[in-house]
């Protein structure tokens, strides 16, 4: 999606047949986060509003032990986080 039109889609009350499936209740409020992430964005890196513009959001995880799982013979521990990571590209 175009960048511009993103932001407009954000700013009216964020896309929510595509939000709330992944967020429910907390839609509107994903949608505020995602807008100003995309604003930070093209602070650091300068683009337009026809730019295209993807946005990514995955589930947290943390690695308790066994990140190397070469050390481990083939095991590892991880676990989910309840906190979401978002990237811009």
């Amino acid at each position: 999606m175009r960048r511009g039109e993103l932001l407009r889609e954000l700013e009216r009350g964020g896309m929510p047949e595509r939000l709330a499936p992944i967020y429910g209740r907390e839609a509107p409020a994903a949608a505020a986060r995602l807008r100003e992430l995309i604003l930070e964005f093209a602070e650091t890196f300068p683009c337009t509003d026809d730019s295209d513009t993807w946005l990514f959001s995955t589930p947290g995880r943390t690695e308790l032990g066994g990140n190397h799982t070469d050390h481990q013979r083939g095991r590892g521990l991880a676990h989910g986080a309840s906190s979401q990571h978002r990237r811009v590209f």
